[in-house]
């Protein structure tokens, strides 16, 4: 029995070693094979903007000349011709060379095989009519293996089918076995010579991969190489590639050496930098590594280990101590319950660091705004008191707010665009000490929220940021003012929310139709004034099914102004036995129980604290868990006058 299983071959590329580089010729074919003759399966409507967008890439981005490129579409791309072009390649391939092949059209398992991707057969123009056969993945890799091994760099990209999937929304792209297709000796394993090769596979049991837009693999990938210089790493693309495959509920996997470059230059970029990455060196009582200065990579910052061998296992976590250029010094925050961190295995950023959180502020001395003189002090000492505290320093440059008095003491927290965010009432009617502990609070919620806009989700292959759910604000129909009129506009999912004034409203959340069936979701509103806003406020689990809404009904909240500020709205997903109490992360994060709450919340609390001690319970977890985040701005109601709304407040 044909199981419902699709595997999808995506990528296999021999390499030379990782810092090698290239004087060579860059050569590549070409294959399209929309319909195969022999068989009644439907055209693939996708395949021919494959072929062609892979064509554009190939003599444009990546600097293949035309004349280069081999092509055979369609009732052309018979098994003869390829074998023969592939030969062809093979003989003029040399070392220093590139060596490209990408097919795209349909796959089979070889029959009476295992459900392996070794076994998968590409099935060609005319394979399936007369005696015809399919040609075999493990063919192609004895006709390849003398230039991969003599230090040229072959890559094949095969845009396929595994197993016949049955009707789903998209058509599938594997056919059932050929039982004429005869076996094949696979290459033997030449140690010590056998060349590193990158092996993705994709698998799903409900999706199919062809639309008519193109292959999703192939979409996927070029859309994660158009957004980068030719010269990035594989390994840069790979989080790209699990999330956006996630939504046909297929999920690369991926063997061998991640860090080569997708188009070799010259000089090959230092080997010390794997995109975003970075390597394990020494492991003592102490972990060494290096890797490139990226954003988040900085003090604090708590990286996920993966093995060297195998980048879908993960080993642990670890958090960095010391940073200075390209290395960096880390100790073990949670050790995982395989094999130990080795010299060599990859780290890749969990959680970002300090860097992120830090904010500056500006007391003003001088002029009609000057504030006391012993603010500053009181000030200091109230930060000191905040969970972000040490993160939040005084500036006289580049400031991010600016803290000025009104004459009747009013204290105005200003940011670096001239808007006032927050005031407090200091000096002639409230203490000084007070107004200095508001401010402080204020400006480490401000910190918070930089952190929370930060945060990447760790969905895996099942979960995509800002895609797995949709959210917007919704109005409420069971809550007015007498100032609410006029009309609530359309608001588009997952995009600025632009609310109009005096109006009540709801969060609304959808979990579209993929891999898992059900999420525990909440979330955090971050107004423009700094507050925070937990949901649901009762702490209580809500769960969405997949392809279904829920609108947090017992959350209200009301548009008000100022206008021309922007708050944030956060709604994370998670698996439902390790959901959050989103209320936790809103309050004083130094107070309570550090270790209460799920697994996945004692670890945010840890982050948010910029605690090392806050949710360190021992061994490393798998937390699945994504979010969606959205800018909020209230705007101008033609309806309605801002006296109109205060009066209707004061009337309520």
């Amino acid at each position: 029995m044909i199981r419902s299983i699709a595997l999808t071959i995506l990528l296999w590329l021999w390499l030379t070693a990782p810092g090698a580089a290239f004087a060579g010729t860059r050569r590549a074919l070409v294959v399209g094979v929309p319909a195969p003759l022999g068989t009644q399966a439907p055209a693939l409507t996708g395949v021919n903007h494959d072929t062609a967008a892979i064509i554009d890439y190939l003599s444009g981005q990546a600097g293949f000349s035309k004349t280069d490129i081999t092509v055979l579409q369609g009732r052309e791309a018979t098994r003869a011709r390829v074998v023969k072009a592939l030969t062809d390649l093979a003989k003029q391939t040399q070392k220093q060379d590139q060596l490209l092949f990408y097919f795209s059209g349909y796959g089979a398992a070889r029959a009476g095989e295992a459900l392996q991707h070794k076994h998968l057969d590409l099935v060609l123009a005319d394979s399936r009519g007369g005696t015809g056969h399919d040609l075999a993945l493990a063919h192609i890799k004895l006709i390849l293996l003398e230039p991969a091994t003599s230090g040229a760099s072959v890559t094949l990209i095969i845009d396929a089918g595994f197993r016949h999937m049955p009707p789903g929304r998209f058509p599938s792209k594997a056919l059932d076995p050929n039982p004429r297709s005869p076996p094949v000796t696979p290459a033997p394993n030449q140690a010590g010579t056998a060349p590193r090769r990158l092996l993705c596979t994709t698998f799903g049991n409900h999706r199919a991969v062809d639309t008519p837009q193109g292959g999703a693999f192939t979409r996927t990938l070029l859309a994660g190489l158009n957004q980068h210089p030719p010269t990035v790493a594989y390994a840069t693309l790979l989080d790209d590639w699990r999330t956006a495959l996630a939504a046909y509920g297929m999920q690369p996997l991926l063997e061998g050496d991640v860090d080569q470059s997708v188009v070799p230059t010259i000089p090959q970029p230092s080997p010390n930098h794997h995109g975003g990455y970075w390597r394990i060196t020494k492991v003592l009582d102490r972990l060494e590594l290096e890797g490139p200065p990226n954003p988040g990579f900085s003090v604090g910052a708590e990286l996920k280990v993966l093995a060297a061998d195998n980048p879908s296992t993960t080993k642990g976590t670890l958090r960095i101590t010391r940073l200075q250029g390209n290395r960096a010094i880390a100790t073990i925050a949670r050790a995982g319950k395989g094999n130990p961190v080795q010299i060599g295995d990859r780290a890749v950023l969990m959680l970002p660091g300090n860097d992120v959180f830090r904010l500056h502020y500006h007391v003003q001395s001088k002029g009609a705004a000057a504030v006391s003189p012993t603010f500053a002090g009181h000030l200091q000492q109230a930060l000191a008191k905040t969970a972000l505290g040490a993160l939040v320093r005084p500036a006289a440059h580049g400031w991010d707010f600016q803290i000025c008095e009104q004459a009747d003491g009013t204290l105005s927290l200003i940011d670096n665009q001239n808007q006032t965010r927050f005031q407090v009432q200091a000096g002639l009617l409230a203490s000084e000490q007070h107004a200095a502990g508001e401010i402080a609070s204020r400006l480490s919620a401000f910190a918070r929220i930089r952190g929370f806009t930060a945060l990447k989700g760790d969905g895996g292959t099942h979960l995509q940021d800002n895609v797995t759910l949709r959210i917007r604000a919704v109005a409420s129909p069971h809550h007015r003012l007498q100032c609410t009129r006029g009309n609530w506009p359309d608001q588009q999912v997952n995009q600025p929310q632009r609310i109009p004034l005096c109006f009540f409203w709801h969060v609304e959340v959808t979990l579209i139709d993929g891999p898992l069936a059900t999420l525990a979701v909440g979330g955090i509103l971050a107004g423009s004034d700094g507050s925070l806003h937990g949901f649901p406020a009762d702490g209580a689990r809500v769960l969405v099914q997949k392809g279904r809404s829920h609108v947090f009904e017992g959350d209200l909240y009301l548009s008000g102004p100022p206008f021309k500020q922007k708050g944030r709205l956060f709604v994370f997903g998670s698996m439902p036995d390790n959901h959050v109490n989103w209320t936790h992360l809103t309050t004083a994060l130094q107070h309570g129980a550090k270790n209460a709450g799920s697994d996945l919340e004692r670890l945010l609390r840890g982050y948010l604290a910029r605690d090392d001690s806050t949710g360190k319970d021992g061994f490393y977890e798998e937390n699945l868990w994504t979010l969606s985040q959205v800018s909020l701005e209230v705007i101008p109601n033609k309806d309605v006058s801002e006296r109109d709304f205060f009066n209707a407040l004061n009337a309520q």
